[in-house]
């Protein structure tokens, strides 16, 4: 361990740079040093197995150019109307806009120095004037004069910053910048709210990086935690584990060296590496997958190895059922999980100090589910469908805690 740790700590004092460092990289912050204009960050990172870990810190500067644009996330019903704002559309939806139709856009941004800026950007942007639903969950824009429905996504709204709004260990960063002269200088950093956690320090933390089952059952764990331990759950949807072994860092938030703050890491990812694209009308899948399952264990033999080497008490949460077929761009596949599962079963017996958290086998087994079983949503409703789910990785932090 003290042989590790000191290798991490090597691989830090030469990566604290602003060598290797991606335009439009997430990170936080954990080092800002007014003097010199710097900020020290830990970032998302492309994933190269081949690659050590630790490559994820650097230092940036700032200059007067750079601009820092803060994030609040509204509800579209508290927008102006007639605001001026980007509407981000893939482009199939960028055409069902361009003929009057009604569209959906992943998000929608408004900005200051939008102004009165109309009209096509490119061909998945779209500037124009926003009108909030007065009713159900479409809103209107006008294009050309001419009034059209949308659905929106995430609602972005940015007002102007300084350097003295980001919180260190806190925001998550969007940065944007270029090479200049051996160092890195930031354009544009989005500074995102910090997220909330109710949090008593005289109760050790857990963290949750999961995809969107986490999300269904995060409000039963934190209550099934309550009085226990204090449990954060990672901004958005974990999505693979090609993701996952980019981000980890950035969601544990630790610099190497530093004293761990999470005492249990509850992980999962399976069901966004299961995708698999298929035909709607003759229901045929695509023999590939979002991420194979050669590589998807790959991957979560990777993520345990670095967690349980730097001393993370770890519960790994099977990848729950997929209960019936769909189909589309990216489909899923009845009971692929099963597959997924399986593979994983030599990589978990290679760390008998991770705690196994079956919510498959849960999820299979409960009477609870037998509606949801008819369906083909992997999702799952508020109530005893996400409350049984809670309470089982509850009890499975707690067991890896040594409660």
């Amino acid at each position: 361990m003290k042989k590790t740790l000191l290798l991490l700590l090597g691989i830090a004092a030469v990566t604290l740079s602003a060598a290797g460092f991606k335009s439009g990289s997430r990170a936080v912050a954990y080092k800002i040093d007014k003097a010199n204009n710097s900020v020290t960050v830990i970032s998302a990172t492309a994933y190269d197995p081949k690659k050590p870990e630790g490559e994820c810190v650097h230092t940036l500067q700032w200059d007067k150019g750079t601009v820092f644009a803060k994030v609040s996330v509204p509800a579209l019903s508290a927008i102006t109307p007639g605001r001026v704002g980007i509407c981000f559309l893939s482009a199939a939806e960028a055409a069902k806009a361009a003929k009057g139709q009604v569209f959906r856009c992943g998000r929608v941004e408004f900005e200051p120095d939008y102004k009165g800026k109309t009209g096509f950007i490119g061909k998945q942007k779209l500037a124009t004037p926003v009108f909030p639903p007065k009713k159900g969950n479409f809103a209107e824009t006008e294009i050309d004069g001419k009034r059209v429905r949308f659905s929106p996504g995430r609602i972005m709204v940015f007002t102007n910053g300084t350097i003295n709004d980001v919180r260190v260990g806190e925001n998550q960063l969007r940065i944007w910048g270029k090479e200049q002269n051996g160092k890195f200088v930031i354009s544009r950093v989005e500074i995102n709210p910090a997220p909330k956690f109710d949090r008593d320090p005289k109760l050790p933390d857990v963290l949750v990086a999961g995809d969107s089952i986490s999300m269904n059952y995060e409000k039963a764990l934190i209550a099934a935690l309550k009085g226990k331990m204090n449990c954060r759950r990672i901004e958005g949807n974990s999505g693979d584990s090609n993701r996952g072994n980019e981000a980890l860092k950035l969601w544990l938030g630790e610099l190497p060296g530093k004293k761990n703050r999470w005492t249990v890491v509850v992980l999962n990812h399976g069901l966004h590496d299961l995708k698999q694209k298929s035909d709607p009308k003759t229901k045929v899948f695509d023999p590939k997958h979002q991420v194979e399952p050669d590589v998807y264990a790959k991957n979560i033999d990777r993520l345990l190895k670095y967690l349980t080497t730097n001393n993370y008490k770890v519960v790994w949460c099977t990848t729950t059922p997929v209960p019936g077929s769909s189909y589309g761009a990216y489909s899923r596949r009845k009971d692929e999980d099963l597959v997924y599962n399986k593979v994983l079963e030599p990589v978990l017996k290679k760390y008998p100090q991770v705690t196994v958290c079956d919510l498959n086998k849960v999820v299979r087994n409960s009477s609870v589910y037998d509606e949801w079983r008819k369906g083909t949503n992997v999702h799952f409703k508020e109530g005893p469908e996400r409350e049984l789910l809670g309470k089982a990785v509850a009890e499975a932090v707690l067991k890896a805690a040594g409660k």
